[in-house]
């Protein structure tokens, strides 16, 4: 079973946040993946916590600014 990190800010009055929150709780009745929300607000931050197989980035530029390209070309090497 994979696991997969949906991750979003940590802002929780913010409907991007709200948006992230309701998909995790539809996909974690998966019986094949095991989903988890990931509240993030850094790449230092994502990287402490994340130990996901597979990630989903709820991005908005607003929320998730610290995820540029140049930490998605990291991410991905990991």
């Amino acid at each position: 079973m994979k696991s997969i990190a949906i991750v979003t800010g940590s802002e929780k009055l913010c409907g991007i946040h709200h948006y992230a929150n309701v998909l995790c709780d539809i996909l974690s009745k998966s019986t094949k993946h095991k989903f988890y929300l990931l509240e993030c607000d850094s790449e230092q931050e994502f990287n402490e916590k994340c130990d996901a197989d597979i990630v989903i980035m709820n991005y908005q530029p607003i929320t998730l600014a610290w995820y540029t390209p140049e930490v998605s070309n990291r991410i991905k090497q990991i």
